[in-house]
């Protein structure tokens, strides 16, 4: 599969997940009767992430090599975010609940 036919399939893929994923985070489809519907959604979404890492797992073999690609302001947004993440983590007052995100 070439180069740019491959970079698309992921990105359609990024946008299915996008669009899907907060769907099954919504309060209006945590009951019994929506129960399918959500967990359809999770295992799409899981799916989704497994084809684009698989995909990329494979691309990195046949290459050879990783290309890391920096987009500027937005990586270094998106790495002072994470850094945030790990220090509220670190400090907070429970951390093993921080990491898992309940309450």
């Amino acid at each position: 599969m070439e180069k740019a036919g491959r970079n698309n399939i992921l990105y359609y893929l990024l946008l299915i997940l996008t669009a899907a994923l907060p769907i099954t985070a919504s309060k209006f489809f945590f009951n019994v009767n929506d129960l399918p519907k959500s967990s359809i959604l999770i295992l799409l979404g899981g799916v989704i992430i497994l084809t684009a890492l698989s995909l990329s797992i494979i691309r990195i073999f046949k290459e050879g090599s990783l290309e890391i690609h920096y987009a500027g302001l937005l990586d270094t947004a998106v790495f002072i975010f994470l850094i945030s993440l790990i220090i509220s983590t670190i400090f907070s007052l429970r951390p093993m609940i921080s990491l898992s995100g309940q309450y």
